[in-house]
């Protein structure tokens, strides 16, 4: 009889036998196993024998009952963490679905926990940790995408209230350090940018000072490069007045000097 609770318990673990089909088969081989072996004794104890190996059988069909019940409990525990798996990628869609991921997972562990073996508080722990989970993925995900806007959101403590703590000063930390290095980052290119304008600049003065100009599509070119700066307006008039000034400054120097007389 333990032999064949073993056999049973091996069975169920590699899935040759479903528990479903436990009891049956305790009961089945169990009975046969019991008239077999009072068959061999002799008819005048045989009534003994029987009622003392009845004892036997009971607690076995406890222990395979029992058996029965731990993969009952297990099966519900990989059916809740696979709907766990499920809200996860659900929350990620979106900030609602977020809160009615963590919403729904309350409600469902909340009954179904103690049936996959869970007390209370191991439950409550359980969606504690799920919710943490999304808020955490909600924040960082903010971080990465607006770090300024994640500062802001993440020192109001109403914000994601489920967020752990710890998690919340470290992701602060980490989204003040992208604000600043963001900052940093749009120094250098705007100061790259104003040499490069300067530069620019620099040059066009040295073509209209030696007394040439440029053709319109060079023109163009530069008028772009300078649109929105400090050069616009002053490159605009060099254009308009350009013809002109090239004209005096390609003459010999008394006709400019009769020029200017005028």
């Amino acid at each position: 009889l333990r032999s064949f609770q073993t056999d049973l318990e091996n069975g169920l673990n590699d899935g040759t036998v479903d528990k479903s089909e436990l009891d049956t088969k305790w009961t089945e081989a169990s009975t046969k196993m019991l008239d077999d072996a009072v068959s061999k004794v002799d008819p005048t104890h045989q009534e003994l024998v029987r009622a003392t190996l009845l004892d036997e059988v009971g607690s076995g069909q406890a222990n395979v009952r029992k058996l029965a019940a731990a993969r009952d409990k297990k099966d519900i525990l990989t059916g809740g963490l696979s709907y766990f798996e499920q809200m996860q990628r659900f929350a990620a869609t979106g900030g609602k679905e977020a809160d009615q991921a963590i919403a729904n997972v309350k409600t469902f562990w909340t009954a179904t926990g103690p049936m996959a073996g869970e007390d209370p508080a191991a439950a409550s722990a359980r969606v504690q940790m799920f919710a943490e989970r999304v808020r955490t993925n909600q924040a960082t995900s903010l971080v990465n995408a607006d770090p300024a806007a994640a500062l802001k959101a993440l020192k109001n403590p109403n914000y994601l209230p489920e967020l752990d703590p710890d998690k919340r000063t470290t992701l602060i930390h980490t989204a003040d350090s992208m604000v600043v290095n963001n900052m940093r980052r749009a120094e250098i290119r705007a100061n790259a940018a104003a040499l490069a304008q300067k530069q620019a600049w620099d040059s066009v003065q040295t073509v209209f000072e030696s007394g040439m100009t440029f053709t319109p599509e060079r023109a163009a070119q530069l008028s772009s490069t300078f649109k929105g700066t400090p050069y616009d307006a002053a490159f605009k008039t060099m254009i308009a007045d350009g013809p002109a000034n090239t004209a005096f400054v390609s003459q010999p120097l008394p006709v400019q000097a009769a020029m200017l007389e005028q």
